[in-house]
């Protein structure tokens, strides 16, 4: 899944790039735009994979078994209290984990923000009210099948299946900016010729 995730979101990555919030702080457009027009090293998503499968496994049997505990401290949490492990370790960790993602992305956009100048491409056009309407309009159809999919009732897949709503709606959204942005708007005149200047007719259709 992750070379075709990875083939959809770089050709779209560029239009949503420039409509997300928080440019400011976080630099997306300006430190990720250029991923649409730089040859894709696929030996790196396929790393990058492999990487984030093997730790996710490794970071699960940390949270969700507490078998560990007891080798490596001599502690069997389950004598401690009756919450489960897993619930105080994988949200703690999940929690934590988010914050100091928003951190180094916010850290590394000022950076990138402070050290590139003008000239590395002119953005996409930006249609924010079309591309937003059009994600949040299948962000709604998409999480409200959500909870009549089967496994529902399983926190973790309902999390992983929004995650995916998310990410089909933002490029929904790039696909509305891209098809209005092509669609010459009615009634729009075209920019008048010399000849149309010296004789004072209007631009032709």
């Amino acid at each position: 899944m992750a070379l075709p995730y990875a083939a959809v979101f770089r050709s779209c990555a560029g239009t949503i790039l420039a409509h997300l919030p928080g440019d400011r702080w976080f630099g997306w457009y300006r430190r990720h735009g250029q991923l649409t027009r730089r040859q894709h090293q696929w030996w790196i998503t396929i790393s990058s994979a492999l990487l984030g499968a093997a730790s996710h496994l490794g970071w699960d049997w940390l949270t969700h078994t507490d078998d560990w505990l007891r080798v490596a401290f001599g502690l069997r949490w389950s004598t401690i209290t009756d919450i489960a492990w897993w619930t105080v370790s994988d949200l703690t960790s999940t929690l934590v984990g988010a914050g100091v993602a928003v951190v180094f992305a916010a850290r590394l956009g000022r950076r990138e923000a402070a050290t590139v100048g003008p000239g590395r491409g002119a953005p996409p056009p930006r249609r924010p009210a079309l591309f937003w309407g059009a994600a949040t309009l299948v962000a709604i159809v998409g999480l409200a099948l959500v909870p009549l999919l089967p496994g529902a009732t399983v926190l973790a897949a309902t999390i992983v299946r929004s995650l995916h709503v998310a990410g089909l709606a933002l490029l929904a959204g790039a696909v509305a900016v891209r098809i209005g942005s092509q669609r010459p708007e009615a009634g729009h005149l075209a920019e008048p010729s010399g000849e149309d200047r010296v004789a004072g007719r209007p631009g032709r259709r």
